[in-house]
């Protein structure tokens, strides 16, 4: 974390406030310290597919597939976040967890949560992440890096299947004569 982020005071500030988003953080880190073992430390590879709205990590044995959600998108280089709710590439359906958050944030009266693009820190996305992963009743939040652009999402429904079976080399010449006169 840089100074600048260290030093700033929270995009979502205000006593009251702050205890909810606290506790909503907690309730993420817990959420993530629960999924660490089975899925994100063995993750290989993950993928977000917009068109089908679902999200999927690989591990070399298995693969755990839910429904996603877009929070928002943090410009690295410009420190800016966009909501989902008004990115122009998050289609409404996979806008929803975005829009409660609007939604909290016009009932209670928080600015950096009703405003469409906002200059903030990655640990404010976290905990608008949190927010949203708590207001939607959802299994957990994800950081889904794309160049100079960290997607940030929430997931629900994971779903747990066995990864296909790795493709076995070819066997050579040789290894098949062998293999023919042993039976």
């Amino acid at each position: 974390m840089s100074d600048q982020e260290s030093n700033s005071e929270p995009a979502i500030h205000g006593e009251k406030a702050r205890a909810v988003v606290e506790s909503c953080m907690e309730e993420l880190r817990l959420k993530t310290a629960a999924l660490n073992g089975l899925v994100f430390s063995r993750m290989k590879n993950f993928n977000v597919d917009l068109n089908a709205g679902e999200i999927r990590f690989e591990m070399p044995d298995m693969i755990a597939t839910g429904a996603v959600q877009i929070v928002g998108t943090y410009n690295i280089p410009t420190g800016t976040w966009l909501w989902g709710w008004k990115h122009p590439s998050v289609p409404e359906r996979l806008a929803r967890s975005a829009t409660a958050v609007l939604e909290f944030g016009n009932e209670h009266g928080i600015a950096a949560i009703t405003t469409n693009q906002i200059a903030c820190t990655e640990q404010d996305c976290w905990e608008f992440t949190a927010l949203a992963c708590h207001l939607n009743d959802q299994t957990g939040g994800y950081r889904c890096p794309a160049g100079d652009t960290l997607a940030f999402t929430t997931f629900e429904g994971i779903k747990l299947s066995k990864a296909p079976a790795a493709v076995s080399k070819p066997r050579s010449l040789l290894q098949r004569l062998k293999d023919r006169f042993r039976q």
